[in-house]
């Protein structure tokens, strides 16, 4: 269960930050800024996530 829940934030943080590259490009700042702000949460959990279940495993 919570090395899905890493996988799909880690997904989601990977998209958004696609999304926000995209949208910088397109000089959306203030919506890419927004984006970049949920994106690194995202990316950052699913990290923490991973790395948890990694310590949990080698146990």
């Amino acid at each position: 269960m919570v090395e899905l829940l890493s996988k799909i934030s880690f997904l989601i943080g990977i998209t958004l930050i696609i999304i926000c590259g995209i949208s910088l490009i397109l000089k959306h700042y203030n919506a890419g800024l927004v984006l970049l702000q949920y994106a690194f949460w995202f990316f950052l959990f699913g990290c923490l996530f991973y790395i948890g279940n990694l310590l949990k495993n080698e146990k």
